[in-house]
């Protein structure tokens, strides 16, 4: 039992050594990691920024049809005008 104890932390120790890995990762792999990392970077941007400029969007969607608005009830109300004038005529 203590056998076992005593080869179980020393496998355990010699597994903790830091040893050199000798290896290499060529400028491909890093290219590819950044380009990965840019379009997340992009869409998580891009979910901010739609989620940020919604509102405006819809406030500038009523200001600009209320404007419509009016100006569709002024030609309305001058077309009213003009068929009522040349009926009492």
């Amino acid at each position: 039992m203590t056998v076992r104890i005593v080869a179980l932390i020393g496998t355990v120790c010699a597994l903790l050594l830091p040893t050199a890995a000798s290896a290499y990762i060529g400028p491909g792999a890093g290219a590819s990691l950044a380009g990965s990392l840019l379009g997340v970077l992009a869409a998580i941007v891009t979910a901010l920024a739609i989620v940020l400029f919604w509102p405006l969007r819809l406030l500038y969607k009523k200001f600009k049809g209320n404007k419509q608005m009016a100006t569709e009830t002024v030609e309305a109300s001058e077309a009213s005008e003009e068929a009522s004038s040349g009926a009492a005529e």
